[in-house]
């Protein structure tokens, strides 16, 4: 009998189904199936994948951790960019009481530090910002109080990042159980907002 396990690339290369049957014109044709044969199933699985398949066919276990860090990470990468262009709220701004919305895209972080660098060395003294609603006029200081925002919240992101990541490694390196561990490290990981 052989065994085809589904690998799914969004969760770092995991299992994610498991059939005695060859699934070609079953499912999608896109579908990453890896066919093990019985009684091959770990070497043909670790060479295929870089996975391997316990003796009882079904727990799939990681062979190549290399593999499986290099995708921990970029998985990590993803979450960061997810988090760090989801954008922002900036209390106060324009008015007491009231709550900027700031995008966080790339585009409009390089706006935002650009402008948070010319009222910085007093270039201006009021200037319009464009918000999903429509425009508003920010003072310099209003500005400045953007930028401060926009660039702890940055921080914020780039340090979970870094703490993240090296907890990622750790697990790698020293868990008898990394995938366990790296699930929990990217279920636990909050980013800021």
């Amino acid at each position: 009998m052989a065994y085809w396990i589904r690998i799914d690339e969004h969760n770092l290369g995991v299992w994610a189904d498991l059939t005695t049957g060859d699934p070609t014109g079953r499912f999608a044709p896109t579908l990453n199936w890896v066919v093990v044969p019985d009684g091959l199933a770990t070497d043909a699985l670790a060479r295929q994948s870089g996975l391997s398949v316990a003796a009882d066919g079904v727990t799939v276990q990681i062979a190549n951790v290399a593999a499986y860090a290099a995708a921990a990470v970029v998985a990590m990468q993803v979450a960061f960019n997810t988090a760090l262009t989801a954008g922002i709220t900036v209390p106060n701004v324009p008015a007491a009481g009231a709550n900027l919305p700031v995008a966080t895209d790339f585009n409009s972080l390089t706006l935002v530090h650009g402008a948070y660098t010319a009222a910085s060395a007093g270039l201006f003294t009021a200037t319009p910002w464009q918000t999903p609603t429509g425009f508003v006029t920010l003072t310099a200081a209003q500005v400045i109080t953007v930028g401060q925002a926009v660039l702890t919240f940055e921080q914020g992101c780039f340090g979970r990042l870094q703490t993240v990541t090296a907890a990622i490694e750790t697990a790698l390196a020293s868990s008898p159980d990394p995938a366990t561990q790296v699930a929990a490290i990217r279920a636990a990981a909050v980013w800021p907002a």
